[in-house]
């Protein structure tokens, strides 16, 4: 929900109204032309009070003047009107039954839901896996109780908010502190940026980022509500003053949790692990995952007197807002160049062939939907050692159009329905990409100010 853009819409509705409202010297609208078109913004208009407060008298209020455009009670002949409210009217008990003032368990103090709904982005509903977590009666990670919990749910099904509400539920509930452990800066980063405004909310602050390796003499800003670090900050922390480290930490929220599988940092993770799990006042743990494929054997190990599922939560539901495709190269055979070469050791044949090369998409809206075939201008050449029969594989190439120069084009295609998430293997790679990426968009003349940053 675009809360800013919403609120200025109705505000700026709203005052066009009452403009026609003291033109016509009229207390409301209704019975004249404007008055479906009212009726529905004031409806819009108190389903956002709801969403953002919670109070169940904003939601009849909404729920009546919708059906007061339904039913003719305000005017007619506005179809528009008519066809907008009959939706929100199939949506309202919906969107009542996702509300985190609805789902969050009992004794969740009221400051959550609000932290969520006020805060930007605003997060007024709920997806299917998050509100099932919510729903658990055994080991639900909200509960004080809960000492030992492991998320696991695939990627897109809103993992990022399961532990944001795990954290402020916490820190509504304890004056203690926090540790949210990332092993990737960058998702670290990330929810820095979400939970700033929402732990301003709840009355409590976000530590300052740190370095892995600070000076020897800085001390843990044991004030902080919550701090977020790396598992070699941690560890490095644990090392240098394990007592202070730890003082106050009532949960450690452990993300992407598989790592543990790595060779040199998942020794380093299960270590830190280990040393809190024996610790004489060891904290509540959650660990988060999209990709653990041991999850019995990992809730064994951390909570060896609970049944597998007073830990593990799991559950297979994805976002939707998700376009299934498949990207390949595809080479323009009608416009071949062939000219002769030296043959070599490892290409003997005589005849070098230069051939366009574009990009394939194949892409499927919904799992039911048929694919869809798109296919670019030429991005680039690849040129092959020739024989007879003529062969174009990996084997007879003799120089290409990267992939990934070849898919930056599709991804800066499909930015404009949305936003790209594209994986690569190394940073090089990624720096790459994005390069190829970057000269196929237009220039963004807001990102000057960025440009001193550049290495």
């Amino acid at each position: 929900m675009q809360r800013a853009q919403l609120n200025l819409s109705l505000r700026t509705w709203r005052r066009q109204l009452a403009d026609l409202r003291r033109l016509t010297e009229r207390p409301s609208l209704s019975g004249t032309m404007y008055g479906p078109a009212e009726a529905v913004i004031e409806a819009v208009y108190h389903l956002n009070r709801f969403l953002s407060f919670g109070w169940s008298e904003e939601l009849d209020r909404a729920r009546d003047h919708l059906w007061s455009v339904v039913d003719h009670r305000v005017g007619s002949g506005d179809l528009w009107a008519r066809w907008i409210a009959s939706h929100l009217l199939e949506l309202l008990d919906d969107l009542a039954a996702r509300s985190l003032y609805t789902l969050l368990p009992d004794g969740t103090p009221p400051a959550v839901a609000r932290t969520f709904a006020l805060s930007d982005p605003a997060v007024p509903t709920l997806w299917p896996s998050q509100r099932k977590l919510l729903h658990l009666e055994h080991g639900n990670p909200l509960d004080p109780a809960t000492s030992r919990s492991l998320i696991s749910v695939p990627t897109s099904a809103g993992k990022p908010l399961m532990a944001q509400l795990v954290v402020c539920s916490h820190l509504a509930r304890s004056p203690g502190r926090v540790i949210y452990v990332s092993p990737l800066r960058s998702l670290g980063r990330e929810m820095r940026q979400a939970l700033r405004a929402r732990l301003r909310l709840l009355g409590r602050r976000l530590a300052a980022e740190q370095p892995d390796f600070p000076a020897a003499d800085r001390d843990t800003d044991i004030a902080a509500g919550l701090e977020i670090l790396t598992p070699e900050r941690l560890m490095h922390a644990l090392r240098h003053d394990p007592v202070q480290t730890l003082q106050d930490v009532g949960l450690i929220v452990i993300d992407e949790a598989h790592q543990m599988a790595q060779d040199r940092r998942g020794f380093l993770l299960e270590g830190m692990l280990a040393y809190c799990q024996v610790h004489p006042a060891a904290p509540r743990m959650v660990l988060l995952s999209a990709a653990i494929g041991n999850r019995a054997a990992l809730a064994t190990w951390l909570a060896p007197d609970l049944a597998e599922g007073h830990v593990v939560f799991s559950d297979d539901w994805r976002g939707p807002r998700r376009l299934h495709g498949m990207l390949s190269p595809k080479y323009i055979s009608a416009d071949v160049v062939r000219t002769p070469r030296k043959a070599s050791k490892n290409h003997p044949g005589t005849t070098r062939a230069t051939v366009p090369v574009a990009m394939r998409m194949s892409l499927r809206p919904t799992a039911t939907a048929r694919p869809t075939e798109l296919v670019t201008g030429p991005l680039g050449t690849r040129s092959f050692d020739e024989g007879n029969p003529p062969k174009w594989n990996r084997e007879t190439r003799l120089s290409e159009t990267a992939d990934y120069s070849l898919f930056a084009a599709g991804a800066a295609y499909l930015t404009g329905a949305g936003s790209v998430l594209m994986i690569v293997g190394t940073r090089r790679d990624a720096r790459n990409t994005a390069v190829a990426i970057a000269e196929h968009l237009p220039e963004r003349p807001q990102a000057e100010v960025m440009m001193p940053l550049r290495s």
